[in-house]
């Protein structure tokens, strides 16, 4: 069954005074950022600040202690549909091939997994050589390739949510990625995207900063 998304242009994600508590500490207060297609958005913070955090509650993956998330015309996160969410746990089973973790996850998200697709999309990030190899035998660099292949199964996607996308890849890897998410944006999309404060730069275009 095919996915129906709304056309990409049309979204819109506003974020009102959000604020993340956990346990007893508050990781941030009063967070508040509106973004719009073809735009990027950089979260950034040291470690613990609560970027992981923050992009889980946007995905609607997690709960805010306070605070709005109006996706489009709603007053609330968007469907599970509509997000493109790549966290910093990389999501792999280990006992499973870099072939079948993004069969397994393109089910899941129903979208196109046809070998020819599947292998496309690993031969990108440079993994299609590893498809057989179970990923518990893969190096970090290699499991994080493989992890990002997923961002070309789903790529129509109307919102991208980022967790540190650039760590442990190479040169190629980075230049690779940043191509892909460009182009999502060209298309319409919002990428949301967690680096941490010392990182440096990329040619990436960012729109907005929001720093924890």
């Amino acid at each position: 069954m095919k996915k129906k998304t709304t056309p990409l242009y049309t979204h819109r994600y506003a974020v009102r005074n959000l604020t993340c508590v956990r346990g007893d500490t508050t990781l941030f207060h009063d967070i508040s950022f509106d973004s719009v297609g073809h735009t990027c958005l950089h979260i950034t913070g040291s470690n613990g600040s609560g970027k992981s955090s923050l992009l889980k509650i946007l995905a609607g993956l997690s709960s805010a202690h306070s605070g709005t998330l109006c996706w489009c015309d709603t007053q609330e996160a968007p469907c599970a549909h509509h997000v493109l969410y790549v966290g910093h746990e990389l999501a792999l089973n280990s006992a499973l091939t870099p072939y079948d973790n993004i069969v397994f996850w393109a089910q899941a998200r129903q979208c196109p997994s046809t070998p020819d697709v599947i292998r496309s999309a690993l031969t990108a990030f440079d993994v299609a050589h590893l498809e057989a190899v179970p990923c518990a035998l893969l190096s970090a660099g290699q499991k994080k390739r493989t992890s990002l292949a997923k961002l070309l199964i789903d790529e129509d996607a109307p919102l991208w949510l980022l967790d540190e996308p650039y760590a442990n890849l190479d040169s190629q890897g980075q230049k690779t990625l940043q191509g892909i998410i460009e182009n999502a944006q060209k298309k319409g999309a919002i990428i949301i995207l967690a680096r941490h404060e010392n990182a440096p730069e990329r040619a990436l275009p960012c729109d907005q900063t929001v720093t924890l």
